[in-house]
């Protein structure tokens, strides 16, 4: 009786079968990697339209929009001193943060201490998935208001829908709501002199952002590798001096101490952190908005009341890009970035959300940027 010979794998067709496996795996990951990114992209644009229906249960409560930061004088410094209550802030009972509203004192400055506790609260609804960035020591806000037009300081006079002591009516948006944008993306950038986020509740760049630069323009400027500092307190008081952060190659934070700068004669105004003038109310409660009329409404021709600060805000963008000629400084704000692929989520005044390429024509972008314009606006544009 004859046996038959076993046939088997020679080592040469295994590794065939081995090779293709691997192609057809090596064509399959990008689909998934693809896929993964379409299902954050869209859980990111959840995020937004719960930020909008918040937006839109304050203005149906107090009929006008959150103020974007709430300071006696302006403009905002992206410095420690100062009240700078965000629009986050005062929005937190509509996105289901009663408690986390109930544990900040609004009485004081959004930096004193008793304020660090809830600050360093994380939200996932101000998390966008893509974004691998995060602090164990302050919660931040991948979300930011849009305060203005230009790459200008937060101030009064800004043409967005959240700036300082905003108080923005659905009716001051002559562009129509659907044509304007409220909030989108944004990334931690540091500014020239290492300056880190100051987080969700703070009105600062942390908080607010502009049309100024072109998106995701400025995407270069974020270091993923740091961390606010843990000695909290120290750090914010040695700021408040005047005293600036250098990032060292260990991705640690050195203080330098402030250079002493010869000063000349300005007009008296309080700086950030000031006491009110006489007369003027608090702004703890969540019902005392600050004054200010039309949401401080101003056309594009009104000088900003900023132009004389520091001189930090160039009245115009440098490049194609609107980057600004001046270096980055406390008054610096800067553009929406993300790390989707080619563009990021805008939520409009309409409560939809769009995604918004970055190839968008530079000047169609800052008119989404600006509330009232008066500019006739393609909506196939963007």
């Amino acid at each position: 009786m004859t046996k038959r010979p076993v046939r088997g794998f020679t080592l040469v067709e295994l590794l065939v079968v081995i090779a293709i496996i691997g192609i057809l795996i090596a064509m399959l990951l990008p689909a998934l990697q693809q896929t993964r990114e379409a299902a954050r992209r869209s859980q990111c644009a959840n995020n937004l339209t719960q930020l909008g229906l918040a937006l839109a249960q304050y203005e149906s409560a107090f009929e006008t929009l959150p103020p974007g930061s709430v300071n006696p004088t302006g403009p905002i410094r992206n410095r420690p001193p100062g009240e700078h209550i965000s629009w986050i802030v005062r929005i937190l009972p509509y996105i289901e943060q009663r408690n986390t509203y109930r544990a900040l004192d609004l009485s004081k400055s959004i930096y004193d201490p008793a304020n660090r506790a809830p600050r360093a609260y994380t939200m996932a609804t101000l998390v966008c998935p893509s974004s691998p960035y995060s602090s164990v020591t302050l919660g931040v806000s991948d979300y930011a208001g849009c305060h203005h037009d230009l790459e200008q300081p937060i101030d009064v006079t800004n043409n967005g829908v959240l700036f300082l002591n905003s108080a923005v009516r659905l009716a001051d948006i002559g562009d129509g709501p659907s044509h304007t944008f409220f909030i989108g993306e944004k990334l931690p950038e540091v500014d020239d002199t290492g300056a880190f986020d100051l987080g969700w509740a703070s009105g600062t760049r942390a908080t607010l952002r502009n049309t100024g630069t072109r998106l995701n323009a400025s995407a270069s400027n974020v270091n993923w590798y740091y961390n606010p500092p843990g000695d909290w307190e120290q750090l914010e008081t040695r700021l408040a001096r005047g005293e600036r952060l250098k990032l060292s190659d260990g991705f640690e934070f050195i203080v330098v101490p402030a250079e002493p700068e010869p000063r000349t004669a300005e007009p008296s105004t309080a700086p950030d952190g000031a006491s009110a003038p006489p007369g003027a109310e608090s702004t703890a409660r969540e019902s005392d908005h600050p004054a200010a009329p039309n949401g401080a409404a101003s056309d594009a021709s009104s000088p900003p009341s900023c132009a004389a600060a520091d001189k930090e805000a160039p009245s115009s963008p440098a490049d194609s890009n609107g980057q600004p000629a001046l270096q980055r400084g406390p008054l610096w704000v800067g553009g929406f970035a993300s790390l989707h692929q080619s563009g990021a989520n805008f939520l409009f005044g309409d409560g939809s959300v769009r995604y918004i390429s970055e190839m968008i024509d530079l000047q169609v972008y800052r008119q989404l940027g600006h509330r009232n314009d008066g500019q006739l606006l393609n909506d196939k544009a963007y």
